[in-house]
């Protein structure tokens, strides 16, 4: 359990102390998504008749983002993702905005909340492959709950 954070904490400190706290979560949740992994079940394993139940979805390039890097084109296709690749390098909040976060300001949370979401949208950034074994980015959206939820709970936690 995090120890609350000291009221003369600067902008810099502030900011490190909210990252630190979205990779912890990120952590805890990435080994309990192994821990439930180790308990499933492989496509391999599963009969004819259930297979036969899964579905294929078309993928169209006008459906992604395009980001060319390197030599590379990089196609994603959750929006989330493509606008943490397109806005690097935003402006620090002001410490207003931590401080009014702290004292349980809602639009204050709302607003850390915005500021970190590219951040938060890069750490639950997953690679997924299609049945031809093309890898697609995507969010996972459970876990980008979850940091937020801690990083609220760490923010107004007295």
């Amino acid at each position: 359990m995090m120890e609350a954070i000291p009221r003369d904490y600067g902008r810099g400190q502030f900011d490190a102390f909210c990252k630190k706290v979205l990779k912890n979560e990120a952590r805890a949740y990435l080994r309990n998504m192994k821990r439930q992994r180790d308990r499933e079940t492989m496509f391999s394993d599963l009969p004819q008749h259930e297979l036969d139940k899964l579905c294929t979805v078309d993928r169209y390039p006008s459906d992604s983002f395009v980001f060319s890097s390197h030599g590379y084109d990089l196609h994603i296709d959750n929006e989330l993702v493509a606008d943490a690749f397109a806005n690097k390098g935003k402006e620090p909040l002001p410490l207003s905005v931590y401080v009014s976060a702290r004292a349980g300001d809602s639009q204050a949370v709302e607003r850390l909340l915005r500021y970190y979401d590219n951040y938060m949208n890069c750490l639950c950034t997953r690679t997924l492959y299609d049945e031809d074994g093309y890898p697609h980015l995507c969010v996972d959206e459970y876990m980008k709950r979850c940091l937020e939820i801690r990083l609220i709970q760490a923010i107004v936690k007295v």
